[in-house]
């Protein structure tokens, strides 16, 4: 009997190992390695995983472990597979083959690992990884120099060089954020302060997603781009900020002009990321101490906020025209600064001059300064015969490298007038002749009644229908009346304010009003926030006529010159009916 219960007992035990399931690895094979034991701070160097097993079953799935001291910039995984012969029999290996990129963040001595594979519910760990992270990379002992690089070994690109010019003394954020400057906190009116806003992201972070961006604002300046729009937003280095490496991309680039004296703000840049939270990110903001230039030496015509360097050419066609006849003649104004929207042309009784158009060709120096040609056009027309002198042009302004006053001037030399003028008493009337006084009151005919028309039954049907047809008119009036107090103030209000304005001030500021909000009404353009050649070409695409794009801008800088510029109250009377033409 026991020997019977002996024997049943072996055999269950038999069968019970054949038939459980596998828990335990077949016979496997597994090594981590580091293709470098030595590292400098800020090198990336690779670390890689083999694992094979007689298994069946394949890697599901490898973590490398704990990291200290490194940054895990990505990894590659494959599948590893082999065939073995061993006495006449075939038997395969499966596997995975895994790659981790490292980068060194500190100095030390580091263990990384151990990697853990898991097969099925099974897991296999390696050994851990010794590596020395020193100050500096240590020098290569490639006898080749690295020129067999690549057979077998794949090539590691060496990371960018930081600018040193792009470092701060601390990040404002750990993966994005704004940085501005200003070239300079003091200047004079007019005088040119670059403002520069870039933007800061983290090398290994993903390309950032903005929801809404709002401009740096400077209401007491006028403002001229200094990057082409396709250069906005392009890299320009790589900044290193505390051991951790930033790229920087230059977003702005302004050429702001303060046009009065005292503190004026640039507020700051903000964005806010399309990250959970929404998180905002805003630049810094400045505060800018603005002068006035010496009285001591100022010339006669100077304008405040003329500043700059500057040369001046005149050319004037053709030099023989008739009586009442016209001569073209452009002024071409050449430098650095700020240019005058307009110039002070000669006054006589032979000649006026009518205002052209203003063409601009400005260009950036290696400075940053802002430049070129601003050419002025005028028709001037001749009412005398004879030999008629045009006179001079001149443009004083202040030059602040040199610390002194200047006048760019040229003589438009003069231009022959033939024939006769025509008197006064033979010159065609301007307006035509009015109709002749009527001297008695017709008669209106004889009266009739509206009970004896013919159509009173036709009235008192269409009447009902009129009713209705008053009623839709009322609320398409009302939907019309409301959509137009939705898109923006009221042009009637507007018109209003700048007729009962009393002071130049308010008279400029309420002009000023009505042009921004008459443009933004018709072409749906706001002057507020762009510079003159921006408002031109958006009103451009917008639709507006050469001649209106050009009109708009140019009054509504106008008006920040005569703020603190205005030699009469003449000259706010001519901009003030400028203003309402052109509205």
């Amino acid at each position: 009997m026991s020997a019977r219960f002996g024997w049943l007992l072996a055999c269950g035990i038999a069968l019970a190992a054949v038939g459980a399931p596998r828990t335990a690895l077949a016979r496997s094979e597994i090594k981590l390695e580091a293709d470098r034991s030595v590292v400098g701070v800020g090198q990336s160097f690779a670390i890689t995983l083999q694992f094979v097993s007689d298994d069946d079953r394949s890697a599901q799935k490898a973590d490398l472990g704990p990291t200290p001291g490194f940054k895990v910039l990505g990894h590659s995984q494959g599948p590893l597979q082999s065939a073995v012969i061993v006495n006449g029999r075939a038997s395969v290996q499966n596997g995975l083959i895994v790659t981790w990129t490292l980068r060194a963040e500190k100095v030390g001595r580091f263990t990384i690992g151990p990697a853990v594979v898991t097969v099925g519910t099974s897991k296999v760990k390696t050994a851990p990884v010794q590596v020395e992270v020193r100050k500096e990379a240590p020098p290569s002992n490639d006898p080749f120099g690295g020129f067999f690089r690549g057979f077998g070994e794949p090539e590691r690109r060496t990371p960018d060089p930081a600018d040193p010019k792009l470092a701060l003394d601390a990040p404002r954020d750990e993966a994005i954020f704004l940085h501005a400057t200003v070239d300079r906190k003091e200047a004079v009116v007019g005088e040119q302060i670059t403002w520069t806003l870039d933007l800061y992201r983290d090398e290994d972070g993903g390309e950032p997603d903005f929801l809404e961006v709002k401009e740096s604002a400077c209401d007491d300046c006028m403002k001229q781009p200094l990057l082409p729009n396709e250069r906005l937003g392009a890299l320009i280095g790589i900044a290193e900020i505390r051991g951790k490496r930033y790229e920087v991309k230059r977003e702005r680039k302004l050429a702001l002009f303060p046009m009065r004296t005292g503190a004026v703000r640039v507020s700051p840049m903000s964005l806010v990321l399309g990250t959970r939270g929404r998180p905002k990110r805003e630049s810094e903001g400045f505060d800018l101490t603005i002068t006035e230039p010496p009285l001591a030496g100022r010339p006669p015509g100077y304008t405040l906020g003329d500043t700059g360097q500057f040369d001046m050419h005149c050319e004037v066609t053709p030099r023989q025209v008739p009586v009442s006849g016209a001569v073209f003649a452009t002024i071409a104004l050449t430098g650095r600064g700020n240019f005058p929207s307009k110039l002070k042309t000669p006054v006589a009784s032979a000649f006026a001059f009518a205002s052209g158009d203003v063409k601009d060709a400005f260009d950036v120096d290696e400075s940053d300064r802002l430049g070129g040609t601003r050419s002025f056009n005028y028709v001037v027309r001749l009412e005398e015969p004879g030999d008629v002198d045009l006179g001079a042009i001149r443009f004083p302004f202040y030059d602040p490298k040199a610390r002194t006053y200047r006048v760019a001037a040229c003589d438009l030399g003069h231009v022959a007038v033939t024939g006769v003028k025509t008197p006064a008493a033979e010159r065609a009337p301007i307006l035509p002749p009015l109709p002749a006084l009527r001297t008695r009151l017709e008669s209106p005919g004889r009266r009739t009644h509206l009970v004896d028309s013919p159509y009173l039954l036709g009235g008192c049907l269409v009447f009902p229908l009129g009713i209705a047809l008053l009623a839709a008119g009322d609320r398409l009036r009302a939907r019309r009346r409301a959509a137009k107090e939705a898109s923006g103030p009221d042009l009637g209000a507007r018109r209003a304010a700048l007729r009962t304005a009393q002071g130049n001030g308010d008279r400029l500021k309420a002009a000023r009003d009505l042009l921004e909000s008459a443009t933004k009404a018709r072409f749906g353009v706001g002057l507020r926030a762009l510079s003159r050649s921006e408002a031109q070409a958006a009103l451009r695409e917008a639709g507006a006529p050469d001649e209106l794009a050009e009109q708009l801008p140019r009054l509504y800088e106008e008006a920040f010159r005569l703020r603190v510029a205005a030699e009469s109250d003449a000259e706010i009377d001519a901009f003030i009916r400028d203003v309402e033409e052109a509205v």
